[in-house]
């Protein structure tokens, strides 16, 4: 979506929220497709526990003990809302992978499980 904004706007201080997109890998051997953009975790997650661990997430916390004391960047407040946070699991698993669907779904989230 684009809009058209005066001429004061500034892409860091004039936004009203962000979204930010985590991408882990989730086996042995990492995807070569992926490496630039997920995180390689050899370890199985559980996604249970960790959905279960977002709602201490969500909500008004202060951030200042994260925060940069050397730098004025201009924020005026370091306490911030955490609308939603998602753990999303995506695994796909097949005897037979045609080019045509390995096309389709090669996104960044997809990871491919060994057959059943």
């Amino acid at each position: 979506m684009v809009f058209f904004v005066t001429p004061e706007f500034h892409a860091r201080f004039s936004v009203t929220g962000k979204i930010y997109r985590y991408m882990i890998y989730n086996d042995t051997v990492m995807d070569p497709f992926h490496r630039l953009y997920a995180y390689h975790n050899l370890y199985k997650l559980n996604t249970c526990v960790m959905k279960e661990a977002t709602k201490n997430f969500v909500g008004r916390h202060d951030f200042s003990a994260f925060a940069n004391t050397q730098c004025n960047d201009r924020v005026l407040s370091l306490v911030k809302n955490i609308f939603r946070m998602d753990i999303i699991e995506k695994v796909i698993s097949s005897e037979l992978f045609l080019i045509t669907w390995v096309v389709c779904l090669s996104l960044p989230w997809f990871k491919k499980a060994g057959s059943a």
